[in-house]
């Protein structure tokens, strides 16, 4: 599958290397972006060839992310801890770190998902919502206790909670005009999968129970049912 990666930021940084060394960075310049086409396309013996002289190119350390994304589920952990490291506090870094975060997700690592969540910046960028979700679930699957509080907390922020749909106007006022929309699909979500971790870590003032409350008298089955069956864990 062909994976999109966007152009403009790497061809700014090009053409301004390309400022400093016309001459010299030319070739260099078309090699890399030969590679990152190939990476593109998913074509990795055509990324090694026009990878094979960048080493010492200034945007190496993008080169060898293409390298590592395009195996990553066969790159071992200390291959991504060296390229962390080596990186330490640059976009590249973080966008591996998510790449690897997914990965981990995928194979449930959940252990290892929350040591390495923890490495993320908590904002400029904040963690994207697929991985606070998945955050959530480490925690619930790990059952910490000590969880509680910061989940309880990140509930209470504005704009977290109060997605349940218990009133068809006050749903249907609220979703947007667009019929392609997702945001309400993805705050409801986001919601209840937060509670539900919450709940499962021993919950904080009853927020979380209270959430799933709500949820269990929504109007979307699905999510009704959803919260009903982790309400009905404690009664068990």
């Amino acid at each position: 599958m062909a994976i999109r990666f966007p152009l403009f930021p790497l061809r700014a940084l090009l053409f301004g290397a390309s400022l400093l060394l016309p001459a010299a960075a030319s070739a260099q310049d078309a090699a890399f972006l030969a590679a990152r086409d190939a990476f593109a396309a998913g074509n990795r013996q055509l990324f090694e060839r026009h990878a094979a002289g960048l080493q010492s190119y200034p945007l190496a350390a993008y080169v060898e992310y293409y390298r590592l994304k395009m195996d990553l589920e066969r790159t071992s952990p200390d291959a991504v801890a060296i390229f962390l490291e080596r990186n330490a506090d640059t976009v590249i870094a973080q966008r591996l770190r998510s790449d690897w975060l997914r990965l981990l997700a995928k194979n449930e690592q959940w252990s290892s998902y929350r040591a390495e969540y923890a490495k993320l910046p908590v904002k400029n960028p904040s963690p994207e919502n697929d991985l606070r979700c998945h955050a959530a679930r480490a925690l619930q699957v790990l059952g910490d206790p000590a969880a509680a509080k910061p989940l309880a907390e990140l509930l209470r922020k504005p704009g977290m909670a109060g997605h349940a749909w218990t009133d068809i106007d006050a749903a249907t006022r609220d979703i947007p005009a667009s019929p392609v929309d997702t945001s309400t699909r993805e705050c409801s979500l986001r919601e209840l999968i937060l509670a539900r971790a919450l709940y499962r870590c021993g919950d904080c003032e009853g927020l979380g129970e209270s959430i799933l409350q709500q949820y269990a008298k929504d109007l979307r089955g699905h999510y009704a049912r959803h919260a009903l069956a982790i309400l009905d864990e404690k009664r068990e």
